[in-house]
């Protein structure tokens, strides 16, 4: 009969097991694609889509369900990112899936209008599909591929988000009850405006720019980056929103060469008013 000689061994290695083998899956035994680019789906509408369009964007991938518990919470902050960031090249991609809890059993004509009216989402809805076995759909064998899962690589529910690069590689893969805010900051490290050195930067070289003396309050405004500057004339600054523009207006007098464009704000160089 065999004796475990050591206890504490035998508990890492059951430990081991449990939480990194993953099971052998049926599902991705098919083909695979090479490429997020070499995906053709068709949206929500019956037309063909081939995601190389998306080429240099960062892709938000979700399966969604219009009657689960998380579908409300998803849709809800989905939209405030997708409005936030769209403008900077992000895309969020929704894939009604039935599979968990026949939560999504609508035709694409009723989760169209479940969507669009009741959730007002603006994002590509695309045609329903599944997203695990043998009929998986080949964008989720490509992405399950590159990024497994707790236990395997099956998804296990709702609302499983991937995140990818502008270059099409699978970053990172959330939990259903990752809420889409909590994956902000990934967002903007990948879109290239995540706050920090930079954008404090660019307001010291704007007051330095104009000659006024810093105000500390004013460093805290987190500016996306320079979009434009030619000394001494002006320079033009995106503003994360316009709770940010206020402050900032309020501290300067912009009287002349103010313009607005797609968020982008352009001052010529005035004076302070107090």
């Amino acid at each position: 009969m065999y004796r475990i000689k050591s206890w504490p061994s035998f508990f890492v290695l059951a430990a081991a097991v449990f939480f990194y083998w993953k099971p052998p899956l049926q599902e991705m035994a098919g083909e695979v694609p090479n490429s997020i680019y070499d995906v053709h789906v068709k949206d929500i509408s019956g037309n063909d889509v081939s995601l190389s369009s998306y080429s240099g964007k960062v892709l938000l991938v979700v399966n969604v369900a219009s009657k689960c518990g998380l579908t409300h919470s998803n849709y809800k902050e989905l939209n405030v990112v997708y409005e936030k960031y769209k403008d900077e090249g992000l895309e969020i991609l929704a894939f009604p899936c039935n599979q968990f809890g026949s939560q999504e059993p609508g035709t694409n004509e009723e989760i169209k209008e479940t969507v669009c009216t009741r959730f007002k989402a603006e994002f590509p809805i695309f045609d329903k599909v599944e997203v695990n076995g043998e009929n998986a759909a080949p964008l989720y064998k490509f992405l399950k591929s590159k990024k497994g899962g707790f236990l395997g690589n099956r998804i296990k529910w709702n609302f499983t988000k991937f995140l990818v690069d502008k270059d099409g590689t699978v970053v990172e893969r959330y939990l259903p009850t990752t809420s889409p805010l909590k994956i902000e900051k990934d967002i903007q490290k990948l879109l290239g405006t995540a706050s920090g050195s930079a954008p404090l930067l660019c307001a010291s070289l704007y007051i330095e720019l104009i000659g006024m003396r810093q105000r500390p309050h004013l460093l805290r405004l987190e500016f996306l980056e320079v979009t434009h500057f030619d000394l001494p004339f002006h320079c033009c600054l995106k503003i994360w929103s316009t709770q940010h523009l206020d402050l900032f207006l309020e501290e300067f007098d912009v009287c002349s060469g103010l313009s607005k464009h797609r968020g982008c704000i352009c001052l010529s160089p005035c004076k302070k008013i107090k």
